[in-house]
């Protein structure tokens, strides 16, 4: 017994499959599902203050989870139901989710400063499912990501040199 799909779901997953390998074949950051950059260097206090800032009161994003040990902190976020973009709307999507998470690790301890990294992360209903799933961070999400990530590092930075 064969299966077969309609039309238009056929298109529409061919159109996904297409994109996703299209972009996972040019080497760019849109070729993952993770948005990741280094933030630079900073010390700990204003991690934590700024962080919240941009966060937590610019971006509406709440914490998940937030953990400090020494130097070493995670900063991470529920996954937050956020529009589409036009890019995430063409590909028929619908519903999109994102999370930021934001670890350090110590650079020097003796001046008290460490390194700081971002990633986001997108998940969203595909067309032809109910279920949310990652999704390939596109052109215009990265965009979105960058944003809020060139914000943090520019107020994290600030100062600390």
């Amino acid at each position: 017994m064969t299966h077969r799909l309609p039309l238009g779901v056929l298109a529409t997953l061919l159109a996904v499959g297409l994109l996703l390998a299209g972009c996972a074949s040019s080497g760019t950051a849109r070729s993952s599902q993770i948005y990741r950059t280094n933030l630079g260097t900073t010390v700990l206090p204003s991690l934590i203050n700024e962080s919240q800032e941009v966060l937590i009161n610019r971006y509406g994003y709440r914490y998940n989870r937030q953990e400090t040990q020494d130097e070493d902190v995670l900063l991470e976020t529920e996954w937050r139901l956020i529009q589409p973009t036009a890019d995430e709307r063409a590909l028929g999507v619908e519903e999109v989710q994102t999370r930021i998470i934001v670890t350090s690790r110590p650079r020097n301890r003796l001046a008290g400063t460490i390194s700081v990294r971002f990633v986001g992360e997108v998940q969203a209903v595909l067309p032809g499912s109910v279920d949310l799933q990652m999704l390939a961070v596109t052109a215009e999400r990265e965009d979105y990501f960058r944003e809020v990530s060139n914000e943090l590092e520019q107020r994290i930075t600030t100062g600390v040199r």
